[in-house]
């Protein structure tokens, strides 16, 4: 079974991306923060990462310089961006390792297309 950590301050949208990916057979962990995610993958390998990039200095706020730094973290583990930040647009799959980007709101299929890719 396939493992993925999703990282997602809004909880609703975690429980959503969390409910959506295990009725697909996926097995699923949720860290609200950057912080709680570091410390969830020294325990564990994942191989997919979902992140909203947020940091628990601000939880709602976007940290683009957060990318750069799950690189070496996260180490042969594809990572889609899903995020409601405008510019997100501007990011594209292979910038900052990133698998994948996919704005938010997003259609379920759209998603569960991506994480099978990846």
């Amino acid at each position: 079974m396939k493992r993925i950590l999703v990282v997602q301050p809004d909880y609703g949208v975690s429980d959503l991306l969390s409910l959506v990916l295990r009725q697909e057979g996926y097995e699923v962990q949720v860290a609200h923060l950057i912080e709680e995610a570091t410390s969830t993958q020294s325990k564990s390998r994942y191989d997919l990462l979902i992140t909203d990039a947020c940091r628990q200095s601000d939880p709602y706020q976007f940290d683009p310089a957060f990318l750069a730094e799950l690189a070496p973290i996260f180490t042969n583990t594809p990572i889609i961006l899903c995020s409601r930040y405008p510019f997100i647009d501007d990011l594209r799959a292979g910038d900052c390792n990133l698998a994948d980007v996919l704005p938010m709101p997003f259609n379920i299929d759209d998603l569960i297309n991506k994480v099978d890719v990846c």
